[in-house]
Parts: structure tokens; sequence; C-alpha cells
């Protein structure tokens, strides 16, 4: 059974929190609140789903500075920031981090509800893109250091005939380990191939070499795509679809 999703709130303001609390818990969802940005690093779990909601202005970590940590950190938490402290250069430095939305206080209940809820969505598409990333790395991991050898050939564009002569051995064991590997991965074809390994080591084929897990990757390349796709019905203030 998946975990439900969780609100945190992190904001030095109880009333605020309050608000926000009471918001979540007509839209069904969970709330934690936290009134400082160490609390709140302190006790999340990457594995609890949901999305960040934060005031800029948070005693000992503000809210830029949780958002910073939780990159750093390769967690995807969906951001929202709420801020009674609304300057132009802090919500462009927000936003280019990755922040879903800058809302200004006191909000407004309706905007806050959708962005809460695509936040919601989209913290569910990443852990989701990332288990798979996560199968198709342990797929690779499988392979023997012979074949990743071949692999990292392959995906250079290199014919086996080339691989053959580059590792110095004979074109026969290339096509063996060639089908082997293939086999080990699931893929029947050079594109199936290309694809698992690009998705599960974007931009840094060598990774397979090294056999190293990364971290999760932060929301930007799919906030974007999020933002231009979304599908996610609008909602009126007491949680029935608008047409």
């Amino acid at each position: 059974m998946a975990t439900p999703a969780t609100v945190f709130v992190v904001d030095a303001d109880s009333q605020n929190r309050a608000e926000v609390k009471a918001l979540v818990g007509e839209m069904n969802l969970r709330c934690e609140e936290y009134d400082s940005g160490g609390a709140f690093l302190d006790s999340y779990d990457p594995a609890d789903p949901g999305c960040l909601v934060t005031e800029v202005r948070v005693p000992d970590v503000g809210g830029l500075q949780i958002q910073e940590r939780l990159a750093r950190s390769g967690i995807g938490l969906p951001v929202i920031f709420l801020t009674a402290y609304p300057d132009t250069r802090t919500a462009v430095s927000a936003m280019r981090a990755g922040a879903l939305q800058f809302l200004v206080k006191p909000f407004r209940e309706d905007e806050l509800w959708e962005a809460i809820l695509e936040a919601v969505a989209l913290d569910r598409e990443l852990r989701r893109e990332e288990a798979q990333l996560s199968r198709q790395r342990d797929l690779i991991e499988c392979l023997t250091s012979k074949e990743r050898a071949v692999l990292e050939k392959i995906i250079d564009g290199k014919p086996n005939r080339i691989i053959s002569e580059e590792l110095e051995i004979c074109l026969r064991t290339v096509e063996l380990r060639r089908a082997s590997l293939m086999n080990k991965l699931r893929v029947e074809s050079l594109a199936d191939l290309l694809q698992l390994v690009g998705g599960a080591y974007p931009g840094d084929s060598q990774s397979i070499e090294r056999s190293t897990h990364h971290p999760r990757n932060g929301p930007g390349h799919l906030l974007r795509r999020h933002r231009g796709e979304s599908s996610l019905p609008g909602r009126s203030r007491d949680g029935r679809k608008q047409t």
C-alpha cells in the first residue's frame, strides 16, 4: 500500500501554519508543521511523499536554504514558497532552483489548493520515474565486468568488429557477450538498449563502469514538462471540479 502524501509546512508564524493545515485537511491530505527550517530538515525522511510549503524567512535555516539543501542531497521534494516578504530577486532565485510556486501572504486558498495538488502529483510522478530508473540500474549492475566493457563500446556506437579489435577478443566472443547482456537487460534491439542505458544514467554513461547509484534527480526537467502538460482538474474551494 502506497504511503499517503504529506504536506510539510515550515513557518515561524503559528497562525499561518494553522491556516495552511486547515486547508490541507480539507484536501484529505496529511500535514506536518515546523516552526524552523532546521527542525524540518532534521526530521524529514526522503521516503515520505508529498510537498513542502515554506516561508522564505524562517529561523536558523531559511526557505531558500532548505530548498538548496534538499537539492544537494538529491531530494526532489516539490517546494511551494508562501511568503509575507515577496521580492522579485528572491522569487526568481526560488523558481530557477525548481520551486513549483511562489505565493504571497495572505494566500488565496484556491491558488494554494491548486499548487498543492500539482506538487503532490509531481512528487508522485518523480517517485514513479525514480523507481523505474532504479530497476534499470539494478539490471545493468547484474552484468559482468566483461559484459559492461562491451556495453560501453556499444554505447559509443562501435560495431562488433571494432569492439573485437579494441578489447582484443575474437568477434564471436563479442557477439556472445552482446547477446548475453541484452538478454540480462531484457531488451531486443539496439534502440531499446540505448534507451534503457540513457534513462538509467542520463548524460553519464561512464557510471555503467563505475556501477554507482545516482541520487534522486531534482524536479527540474519533470517540472518543466509538468507545467506544459498538466492535466490536473481545476477545483473550487469545496473540492469540486471546475468547468
